[in-house]
Parts: C-alpha cells; structure tokens; sequence
C-alpha cells in the first residue's frame, strides 16, 4: 500500500494519500547512500510536523463531519444495488468504487449480491401476485443501509477521494469502519492513528507532556507503558544508557529532513510511527524530563517474577502474589501520550470483566455470533406464531412466489437484524470503555501525592484502586500501580494532556453511535405505531405473528438503547468527579503550604508547589467549563433515563396489549 518514489522525484501527496492541487510548493524527496563513516547510511526524518500547511491539513483530516451529501448518496447506492452499479462507476472511480465497497473481489461480495436480488425478488413479487406483510422487513433492511450510509458519511474527504483513485486492502477499510478495532485489545496501528487525530484536533500534536511519578509505583507497570506504542522495546533512551545492539546499529544512521517522507508514510500507515517516534524523541531530549531507564533495567524485576512461578511448579502460572511486585524507588516522568495509550487498554481489559454479556467485546465473532442468535429468532418468530395461531398456513400458502418471499424474507430479516444489533453492541463498547477511562483517570487523580510526602518503602498495590483485592492478583491485573506527583506543575499538565487524548479517542464512533441510536429509536416508535394499527384494523388471529416479532424488537432495541444510553450519564458524572477530586487535591495542597507542613521542603521546591498549585486552580476553570460544554448525550438526553422510560412506557403497553390478546384467543380456542 506504500509509494516508493525514486529520487529527486516531485510529488505533492495530502494527508489522506491522494494527490493535492495547489498546496505550497515543498523540497524534493530524496534518498541518499554513501558508503563514507563506515558504511554509514541516511535515513529520511522530517520535520514537516513544524509546516502550518502540513498541520492544517492533517487537522482537517482529523476534524468529524457528517457529509449529508456523500450520506443520500451511499444511502442510493446501497438501496438500490445492484441496479445502482452504474452510479457507483461513474461517480465513484469505476473498479475502484464497487471493489472498495465490496460489491466485487471480496467474500463478502456474495452476501451483497444475494441481498440485492432478494430484496428485488420479494418486493416485485410482492406487488404482482401476493401482498404479504413486508413492511417490517423493509424497515429493517433500510435501517441497515441507513446505518452503512452513516459510516461514509462520516469519512473524510481525502478517504472518498482515496477510495476513488485505488483499491483499499480489506485491513484498510476495517480501519475506516473502526468496528473491528472497537474489541480488546485495540489494534496497535488503529491506537496510534486514532492518538495521532485526537492529538490534531485538540492541537497538541507535538505531544511532549509527561507526568512526574512520586517513588512506589509498579516497575512493571512503567515498563508495559513505556512499550504500549510498540511490540518491540523502546529505543528512544540515550545520555549514559545501556544500548543494545540494534540501538549499535542505528548510531550509523544519519538524519537529513525531508519535506514528503511523512506524507507519503502516511499512506502505508508508518505516519503515526513517524509521529510517536518524533514526540518521543523530543521529550527524551528535554534535559528536564527523566524518563524511565531502558528496558534492560525492569529485567531483574521481570526474572523475580518468572522465578517465583517456577518455584510454584507450575500449579496456577497466571497468578501472581503482590509481593513479587517490584516499586519503583526514584522519581521519572512517564510521557502523557503512552499513558493515554495504557489507560486506554486498561479500560478494555475492565470492559470485559466488570458487567455481565461483556465477554462478547474480547473478540468480533463472539459479537457477530450473538447477533446472528438473535436474528434468527426474529426471523423464526413469525412463523412460529403461525404454526401455533394455524391461519394462515407456516408458508401463507403453497404458490411458488409465496415461497420464493418468503425466503426472501427471511434472508433479509436475517442479514439487517446481525448487522443492526452488531453495530448496537459496538456502540455499548464504545460508550462503557469511555466510562471506564474516566474512572481510570479519576482514579490516577485519587491516588495522587505530593513528591516526598510519600515513603519509597510504600507497596504499590495501594494505589491501584481499581484492583485492590487480598486475594493474589492475575498477571492481567498487576500492572496498575502508578501514581502522579503533585507537587510538580507538569504531572498536573501531563494529567490533563492525558484527559484530552482519552475523551477525544474515536470520536468519529461515537458520533456514529449517536445516529445509530437515533434511527432505531425511530424504528422502536414506527414498531409501536404499526402494533397499534394492527391491533385495531383486524382480527387478532391474523396479525398475532406481527404483533410477536414487533413485541421482539421492541425488546432487543429499547434494550440495547437502555445499555447504550446509561453509561452516557455515568461517564457525565466521573467526569464532574474530575473536578470534585482536583479541587480535593488542590484544598489539600494549599492547606500543606498555608499550615507549613512543608516546611521541610527547601525554598525552590516550596516554590514548585506554590507553581503546581497555580497550575491546578487553573486547570480546575478548565474542567469546569469543559463540563459544561462536553457532555454525553444521546437523542438530546444527558443521562437518558427519560427517554429509556418513555420507551419502556410504550412498550410495555404494546407488551401488555399482546400478552391480552393472546392470552384471549387461546382461552377461546381452548373451550
């Protein structure tokens, strides 16, 4: 997927890989070999983060729009496949538009052709012999055209733009839908992109913040956010550090700065690596900042732990005691940018443990394999109740449209009901990681301390208020001790760096998750109303299996909007928790230096506190406007138990009107 360009070549490449008009005229790409400083070679590394043009691209590229345009017009082509091919190849870039919409090439191109046809087969039918009750149907597969729709809508330009110019491998569009990323754990490439365009969008793209920690957190926690960004150990330490062979030989690497490497990188995805790399390095060259010594430096502690389970003889390797934990006894900062990563892995780990059915999100064919359980009983509902009323017949006859629709039917119901209630489930993970990483982030401000106030000696298990337990803890569980450094304005900052990365991560999913939300809430009211017009314009013998499969979706939707809506005003509630608990820590602060209790303190360090205090009344207007302006809403609600009531209202009327209904027809079929 990368453009290898030769050099002295002139290419003028956006953000997004598609090539831009009239952008400012930038030095050549050039690579350059010399066989001079003993075999040394130059390696390209550009400085174009530090160009206006470059950022204000990359801004835009990171800005969430919904494009009402590109929305009716996905919303054509996907309604309308397959007699919509030819829209789709003459608007669309030809090949490359049906291919990237997996309309051709693709395995899932067989089940797209397959719902077209039946859905064309079931409406012609329909109107020329037979007049079955397809609206449900209907209104199922156009809700999940309207969701597809959605999805493009909120792509960027340059990703149309791209779409149109070349075939995107199927790991690309898989990124774009951010379903498959929305799992634990993220793809790493997708946690990167997603940092890099919070980062855009909050203006902090240079992201060289750090939180200064107080001694007694976990070296093995340290070590697993030092190397959250990448598989392999960090080899951004230098200044009287051990260095390892590969670090030997990238000591003969040159840099020189070109003005297209990272533009075109970003095509084959290695911005993002170009992008931590470049802030990493500029936070190690910070003579204030001491980051954490290289990985060779946590290997006793990790051998401690490896030898403690060969001491146990292998009779649970996956538990740990605390005690094995090794702290950390001197004070370093830990870049803000690889804790937004750890906390944002760590509230995946707490998605799938702490609520009941949240196993689902370890892996996407567990969702898509609850989804299609639950299409299959919908598709099964109507005939069930059929066979059990007798009028009229399973089939509603024995013609060979009559089949050939509801086949048809059934095949509809079934693809628009996995699609829908898998991208619900998608959107329940979505809004409960957000919740948990603003629990995550309350907690690392509650298990703050003021620089020396805190002893050496303390265990590292008493911060992690997510996990305390006395019982042994899993290997999944230990990694939790960190705790900031008050007394030093930039743990303060850094926290708040880390808040921003956090909230501002695929927010493009969750704006998607909203119309999503609103569509099936639509869907919910029309359930309702075609119930009531059922229930008072015929018999209720022969609408009894439409009055079951609408009681059924009443069900699973008012449900999945219950689990989606909820942790919205959970997650408006930490995130007034923030506040609460920095002004707690800020009266705490201030009364330690009014009553001189850091008398001991020398008068420079008494000033850093006076400096951090400063910082966090400053930060504290920040939250509460923040608060104020942010907040989690679905369908206009905050906490969404308004609207949940008013679903739950009229639904369990319609329930209650059915449940009398056929509770009377038995009763009469019985006498």
């Amino acid at each position: 997927m990368g453009i290898d360009i030769e050099a002295g070549e002139r290419r003028d490449v956006s953000i997004g890989g598609t090539l831009q008009e009239g952008d400012e005229q930038a030095d050549e790409y050039s690579t350059h070999s010399s066989s001079t400083d003993a075999g040394g070679q130059y390696q390209c590394f550009c400085k174009e983060f530090e160009r206006q043009s470059f950022c204000r691209r990359l801004e835009a590229e990171a800005r969430v729009e919904f494009q009402w345009m590109t929305f009716y017009k996905e919303l054509i082509y996907h309604a309308f496949f397959p007699l919509s091919l030819p829209l789709i190849y003459w608007f669309e870039g030809g090949t490359n538009g049906i291919i990237n919409r997996q309309y051709w090439g693709s395995p899932f191109a067989i089940a797209q052709w397959v719902l077209g046809i039946t859905f064309y087969a079931m409406n012609v039918l329909s109107v020329l012999y037979t007049t079955p009750d397809i609206v449900i149907v209907n209104m199922l597969i156009i809700m999940r055209h309207m969701v597809i729709a959605t999805k493009y809508g909120f792509n960027s330009k340059s990703d149309m733009a791209e779409m149109r110019q070349k075939v995107l491998p199927h790991q690309k569009l898989a990124d774009l839908t951010l379903f498959i990323a929305w799992t634990n754990p993220i793809p790493l490439r997708v946690l990167k992109r997603q940092l890099l365009l919070a980062a855009a969008r909050s203006n902090m793209l240079i992201c060289t913040l750090s939180l200064r920690l107080v001694p007694g957190a976990s070296r093995n926690t340290v070590q697993e956010i030092m190397h959250r960004l990448s598989h392999e150990g960090p080899d951004f330490w230098r200044r009287g550090r051990v260095i390892s062979r590969k670090r030997k030989m990238q000591s003969k690497l040159h840099s020189i700065h070109c003005e297209y490497c990272l533009k075109n990188s970003f095509v084959d995805r290695e911005l993002e690596d170009r992008w931590v790399q470049l802030c990493m390095t500029q936070l190690d060259a910070d003579p204030r900042c001491r980051l954490p010594g290289s990985c060779e430096a946590f290997s006793e502690g990790n051998n401690e732990v490896e030898g403690h389970d060969n001491m146990t003889g292998g009779m649970d390797s996956d538990v740990v005691p605390s005690q094995t934990e090794k702290i950390m006894t001197d004070q370093v900062d830990l870049p803000a940018l690889l804790l937004a990563a750890h906390l944002l892995q760590q509230s995946g780990d707490l998605l799938t443990k702490k609520k009941f059915g949240h196993q689902l999100f370890k892996n996407p064919m567990r969702v898509w394999y609850a989804a299609g359980c639950v299409a299959i009983l919908h598709t099964s509902i109507p005939y069930i109740v059929r066979g059990i009323t007798g009028v009229p017949s399973v089939w509603g006859g024995n013609a060979w449209y009559v089949h050939v629709v509801n086949l048809s039917s059934i095949v509809i119901s079934f693809h628009a009901m996995t699609s829908s209630v898998s991208f619900m489930i998608a959107g329940i993970a979505d809004f409960r990681r957000r919740y948990f990483a603003a629990r995550l982030l309350n907690t690392l401000l509650k298990d703050g301390c003021f620089g020396k106030d805190t002893s050496p000696v303390v265990e590292a298990g008493i911060f992690a208020q997510e996990y305390k337990s006395q019982k042994p803890r899993r290997k999944s569980e230990y990694h939790t001790a960190v705790t900031v450094d008050f007394g030093h304005a930039s743990s303060m900052i850094g926290w708040w760096c880390v808040r921003v990365l956090v909230l501002d991560f695929g927010l493009v999913f969750s704006r998607r998750v909203k119309y999503y939300a609103s569509y099936f809430c639509v869907y919910c009211g029309v359930l309702m109303a075609f119930l009531l017009i059922a229930l008072f314009s015929s018999g209720t013998r022969k609408t009894s299996y439409i009055m079951g499969v609408v009681t059924f979706d009443l069900i699973v939707f008012i449900g999945l909007l219950a689990l989606i809506v909820f942790p919205g005003g959970e997650t408006n509630s930490m995130h007034l928790g923030h506040g609460a608990t920095l002004v707690f820590k800020k009266m705490e602060l201030a009364t330690k230096l009014k009553d001189g209790r850091l008398s001991y303190a020398s008068v420079k360090e008494r000033e850093e506190y006076s400096f951090a205090l400063e910082v966090m009344v400053t930060i504290s207007e920040a939250l509460a406007w923040d608060n104020t302006i942010t907040k989690v809403t679905i369908l206009g609600f905050k906490a969404g138990s308004e609207v949940i009531s008013v679903l739950l209202g009229f639904g369990g009327a319609a329930i209650g009107i059915v449940a009398q209904q056929m509770t009377s027809y038995l009763g009469r079929t019985s006498q």
